[in-house]
């Protein structure tokens, strides 16, 4: 095999991945900013890890995943927020009507969800049914690896309102500022269906975080290690 040829179909002159550049690649030098003292009525929020067992039976196939990645998103939306919850059911091993029995309790006004890989896509449809069932005014986010390299696909999911594409922790947190009425929708980082047209717009990926520094630490006071 001639490796040059076959990597020039891949990489680019200057060494990147032909699909890197297409994500068209911006750095975020620093936070947006929200006027948080504008907020008259902050949102609840809700995370749920969806339980993989609702799809897939097979052990090896089945792993322990720790919500890091909710919990950092969390930690960055504290101030804009009202109450901010993380419902594992996957560890706990929740039932469709278990869980929908804790997320009317908890009422949000906005659930996100993630889902890591295409294997796993069918549950995504799975917990915005039963989130729309409970209010058809919650809004719905879904984010993770299958989302953002499929977000086409995902928004077929008539329950689901926006995919977050790319790191989440700035695009979540201008989401909930919209509907807060404090700023606008992200002008990268997400795909949903345009209110006048009806049809899918994808605002591409979000811009790359450059100083991870910036970030506070995640808010793992939210989830419980010892479960």
């Amino acid at each position: 095999m001639d490796i040059k040829k076959a990597q020039e179909g891949l990489i680019d002159k200057k060494g990147r991945r032909k699909y890197f550049r297409e994500l068209d690649p911006k750095l975020l030098d620093k936070p947006p900013e929200i006027n948080v003292t504008s907020i008259k009525n902050k949102k609840r929020i809700l995370f749920i890890v969806p339980n993989f067992h609702w799809i897939d039976e097979d052990v090896n196939a089945l792993w322990d995943l720790f919500p890091w990645n909710l919990c950092q998103i969390a930690s960055v939306i504290e101030d804009i927020s009202e109450d901010i919850k993380i419902i594992d059911s996957y560890k706990e091993n929740l039932s469709i009507e278990e869980l929908k029995k804790q997320v009317a309790e908890f009422k949000p006004d906005m659930v996100g969800t993630t889902v890591l890989m295409d294997q796993y896509a069918g549950v995504a449809p799975m917990i915005t049914k039963l989130v729309k069932e409970i209010s058809k005014d919650i809004i719905t986010i879904l984010g993770g690896v299958y989302a953002m390299a499929n977000p086409s696909r995902a928004m077929k999911d008539e329950n689901l309102d926006y995919v977050v594409i790319g790191e989440g922790e700035y695009t979540f947190k201008q989401l909930i500022g919209f509907y807060s009425g404090a700023c606008e929708l992200p002008e990268r980082g997400i795909c949903f269906r345009n209110s006048k047209t009806g049809e899918l717009e994808n605002r591409g990926h979000s811009e790359f975080i450059k100083n991870l520094d910036l970030l506070p630490k995640p808010a793992y006071h939210l989830v419980d290690f010892l479960a």
